[in-house]
């Protein structure tokens, strides 16, 4: 794949660009995502990449121009309350269009664990890393969203836990530093949580009663799902782990503990 350009980001995955479409190396679910990105398109969600084709072990998806969030410290585009409330709307109209896509049996996920055909009551399909390093714009606009590897069933919370942690957001305050956050007051961190919320359409007063334990729920799986896949040898999240995010995870995870009461009276 040394002919191509090789873009920046792919955490998990090396991502190249040819022309108009973005090469990356392809698994055993890939099928089954460009199947759930024709559906989603077929019903207006041009946010998600066209699946183009899969071969020689590569998948071929179209490529979105525009600007994304690499290095760090994060452009200032990316923490515009515009932003953060039209990822939420685009979250919720990408679960909106899944609520009636079926696979076979044993549907292989590269999520472990979620090899099955129909969602769970009350599931959607998740994106499961929809956070500002995986979408594209354009002067500040939304544009596309990107690196669909992770697709599995879910729930809308589950999403929007991790939406929150990530967007918000409630990284600890030396993280968030790092990536461009300058305003971590407790206060603003709860407004933009309630802008996110809102955003996707949730009711405040029911929907989200335990959002703040599920953020921390989300965080720890994260934590946790690094660590074990490391731990199998499995090189992306060696690099992960290595890398240091299984250790600011644990600190966020403190950090949001401390300031749930005042998360919680922005969801009241």
């Amino acid at each position: 794949m040394n002919e191509f350009d090789r873009l920046s980001g792919g955490n998990i995955n090396d991502v190249y660009r040819d022309a108009d479409a973005v090469v990356r190396t392809a698994g055993p679910w890939t099928p089954s995502v460009h199947v759930l990105l024709r559906h989603v398109r077929s019903k207006g969600f041009l946010l998600a990449p066209e699946p183009i084709e899969i071969a020689d072990g590569q998948e071929r998806l179209q490529f979105f121009e525009g600007d994304t969030a690499t290095d760090e410290p994060w452009p200032e585009w990316v923490w515009t309350d515009e932003l953060l409330v039209a990822a939420a709307l685009a979250a919720r109209r990408f679960h909106d269009a899944t609520t009636d896509l079926h696979f076979p049996d044993a549907t292989v996920w590269r999520l472990p664990g979620l090899e099955r055909s129909t969602l769970g009551d009350e599931e959607v399909f998740c994106h499961n890393d929809l956070a500002p390093y995986n979408v594209v714009t354009r002067e500040g606009q939304l544009v596309g969203i990107i690196d669909w590897d992770l697709v599995a069933p879910g729930t809308r919370m589950w999403e929007l836990a991790f939406m929150a942690w990530q967007w918000v957001p409630l990284h600890h305050p030396t993280l968030a530093a790092q990536l461009g956050w300058h305003a971590d007051e407790p206060e603003q961190l709860g407004r933009r949580l309630r802008l996110l919320c809102d955003g996707y359409g949730l009711d405040t007063r029911t929907d989200v009663i335990d959002l703040i334990e599920l953020i921390i729920e989300r965080i720890e799986a994260s934590r946790t799902g690094i660590l074990n896949l490391a731990a199998q040898g499995e090189p992306a999240f060696v690099r992960l782990r290595d890398d240091g995010h299984p250790a600011h995870m644990a600190k966020t995870i403190a950090h949001i503990s401390n300031i749930r009461e005042t998360l919680r009276e922005w969801l009241r």
